[in-house]
């Protein structure tokens, strides 16, 4: 399936889902540019935007994509990561489990893919 560039809510904010290559994403996010660091994704917060690679497999975009959704969702709440422990991890999937699911089935839609829920009890 061909990804398209979207958009979807994470709370109050609309971010940017864009597809760019591993080089492109490093361009974009990597301060050292002479690392050997591969990027399949990354959370801009500063301009709400989530990269994710056009070179990866179609398996790993949704991992990937969850992935970088927790970020935004880190960053927009404020958490200390330098202190965040087991508790602090349970208390976040409480908190936000369902507002990541909603953002990742908001992509699924617009992509024109159906999520794997819907087809439940048929």
């Amino acid at each position: 399936m061909e990804f398209k560039r979207t958009q979807i809510k994470i709370y109050n904010y609309t971010y940017t889902i864009e597809f760019k290559t591993n080089d492109e994403i490093k361009l974009a996010i990597d301060k050292n540019k002479d690392t050997d660091n591969t990027y399949i994704g990354a959370c801009k917060t500063s301009n709400q935007v989530i990269l994710l690679s056009s070179e990866m497999h179609e398996e790993k975009i949704i991992p990937i994509l969850i992935h970088e959704i927790t970020h935004a969702i880190l960053n927009d709440k404020g958490y200390n990561m330098k202190s965040f422990d087991e508790e602090d991890l349970c208390c976040f999937v409480e908190a936000n489990f369902c507002e990541i699911q909603r953002a990742v089935g908001e992509f699924l839609y617009k992509q024109g893919q159906p999520n794997k829920d819907d087809n439940k009890g048929e």
